[in-house]
Formats: structure tokens, C-alpha cells, sequence
């Protein structure tokens, strides 16, 4: 998800009134990824080591999440 097209997506999974938490994993090492998500409001919530196995190799991932009202608080 691209930073400009990010806070429709977001805004459209807040549409749905049972949903409470949006969540996302990305490469531990992949900062630029992460950095978007950040900006979107996301929050660093753990990492979860050795998770993915790419090309032979086990790497981490970070989870990043917004809450519906912390979602209200950030500006487009």
C-alpha cells in the first residue's frame, strides 16, 4: 500500500462497525514499508522472530497496528 492511497484503505476497514484493530506485518529490515505504515498511524506492536523463510534464509517481521480510536485522531 502506497502512503497516498493509504488513508482511504484505512478509513474503509474503519467503515465496518465490528471492526475494532487493523493490522499489518512487514520484513524487519524492509524500514521504508515500515515508515509508511507509521505514518498511517500505526504503531510497532512486537516482532516476531524468524517468521518468514526467504530465499532460504528465516527473517523477522515487525507487526504494526492502529486501533479504531487512535485511527480518529490522525489526520489525513
Amino acid at each position: 500500500m502506497c502512503h497516498r492511497s493509504g488513508p482511504s484503505h484505512r478509513g474503509r476497514g474503519f467503515r465496518q462497525p465490528q471492526l475494532h484493530r487493523i493490522w499489518s506485518t512487514v520484513d524487519d529490515e524492509n524500514v521504508a514499508s515500515a515508515r509508511v505504515l507509521e505514518k498511517l498511524g500505526m504503531q510497532q506492536e512486537g516482532l516476531l522472530r524468524q517468521d518468514v523463510n526467504l530465499r532460504g534464509q528465516w527473517r523477522d517481521s515487525r507487526i504494526l497496528a492502529i486501533l479504531r480510536h487512535e485511527w480518529n485522531l490522525t489526520p489525513d
